[in-house]
Parts: structure tokens; sequence; C-alpha cells
């Protein structure tokens, strides 16, 4: 059940994934907000972007293609100081120690922040990144209109290059996908 806007009592409501069945079933009432309105969605949404913003380098939005999942790309840039390629190895585990030091504070604050406004928010992968490559964050970071992809499969951005390094985040919030994808 996909989301839509729908009159309820002569008012535009925000239905949720999943708020139908809950009410059919007359279950648990769910963790998120069915009837907030268009304005409160939007609303939110902008908070969200403004809070991601303010927390990492880049930001962009995509609906993975296999799923159909809201991703938001989240972009740091890797330095010296912020060495995000920093891992290691822990018998057959790779160790992500810069994501770690640099990335989990910030992914973790706006985690909390999606969530306080009543969407469902969780990491796409270890720590945002997707060793696997389900969803492949090269392909949303570029459908999210964060740069394009070189000859050498990197993400090259207008202001940063090939020194981004991408985080995703799954959420059920009114996020609008932009960007060339």
């Amino acid at each position: 059940e996909g989301d839509r806007w729908t009159g309820v009592q002569g008012t535009a409501a925000w239905w949720q994934p999943g708020c139908a069945a809950a009410r059919r079933s007359r279950g648990p009432t769910p963790a998120w907000d069915c009837t907030r309105t268009q304005g409160e969605s939007v609303g939110a949404a902008d908070e969200i972007m403004a809070r991601a913003r303010s927390l990492f380098d880049v930001v962009g939005v995509a609906t993975d293609p296999t799923t159909g999942d809201t991703i938001m790309l989240l972009g740091l840039v890797t330095t010296p100081d912020r060495d995000l390629d920093d891992f290691a190895s822990e018998g057959s585990k790779s160790v992500l120690r810069g994501f770690i030091r640099h990335a989990k504070a910030r992914e973790d604050a706006l985690l909390e922040f999606i969530r306080e406004r009543g969407f469902a928010a969780r990491l796409a992968g270890e720590l945002g990144y997707a060793p696997s490559g389900k969803p492949n964050l090269k392909h949303l970071a570029v459908a999210a209109g964060l740069g394009s992809q070189g000859k050498n499969t990197l993400v090259i951005s207008p202001e940063f290059g090939p020194w981004l390094r991408f985080l995703a985040v799954r959420t059920d919030a009114p996020l609008a996908a932009a960007g060339r994808g």
C-alpha cells in the first residue's frame, strides 16, 4: 500500500504505508502519525532536510529502484583529518573505523530527529554503508543529483570532486526524490 493524499472529514491527510492496514485490523496504532496534513508533512520534510544538511556535506533523496523505498543519501568529504576510508579487518569482518569515528554520531542524531517527527528511519547497511552493494549508493547518489559517475566508478561532485563518501537512510518521511533520476 503506497503513500497517497486523500480527503478525511474535509481535510487532506497524509496516509503513511501501513496506516490503512492498521485501521482495518483495528490493531495497535502505528508509530507514525497517520493524519498528518499536507502542510505538516511538507514542513516536516523541510525540517528533516535542513537538519541533514547541517550534519552532512551533501544530502540528496532518491528512490531505490529495487524496493521503491525512499533513500536519503548523505555525503561526507573524506580528508586527512576526517579519514572515512580508514578501515581494518578483524577476522572475516571489515571494521569501518573512519565511519565510526566521523559519521556515527551524525547518523544517530539524524535518525533520532526523523523518528521524533513520527517517521520511520533506519540505516541501509552497516553504519549506513552498504558493503554488499545493495542498495548501490553510487547509483543512488547520481540519481539524487549529487554528482556524476566517472569512468573510475566514483561519484564526482561538482563541489567536492571524488572525495565524497556516502551513507544511506531508508525512511517513510515524505521526502521528494530529486535530481536526474
